[in-house]
């Protein structure tokens, strides 16, 4: 960790790793945020996508920050799912939905098209 040593660090934990395979990789840091990266459809952690995509998501159970790109630059768009979290508006960003799924977890569809690859980053309120 930058400006860390000996015990003045003592309060960071190393990052959980939540999957490292040929559907994704994932990486948990602490209860709030996560990273991944999706080869394809599927699950690390609490965090789901419909097809490859690199997603961070950093929050609680009142707000949060969800980043996304689509590196193939050939998806329409991305869906990711949040799972145990119940947003209900969008407060940043442009370009996504934020929708509930059946069991009523945060679905945010983000439009990727043109972006060349490029994040697009979302703030999430309950």
């Amino acid at each position: 960790m930058p400006h860390c040593s000996g015990k003045s660090c003592w309060h960071w934990k190393a990052p959980q790793i939540l999957r490292n395979d040929a559907i994704g990789q994932g990486v948990e840091f602490g209860n709030k945020g996560a990273a991944a990266l999706f080869w394809q459809a599927g699950t690390v952690g609490s965090i789901s996508a419909d097809r490859a995509a690199c997603v961070m998501f950093n929050g609680n159970p009142g707000q949060g920050t969800l980043a996304v790109s689509e590196p193939t630059q050939g998806a329409e768009s991305v869906s990711v799912t949040l799972a145990g979290t119940k947003y209900r508006r969008i407060t940043s960003g442009s370009g996504a939905t934020l929708t509930l799924d059946a069991q009523g977890n945060t679905v945010v569809t983000i439009r990727t098209a043109g972006l060349l690859g490029s994040t697009v980053e979302i703030g999430l309120h309950r």
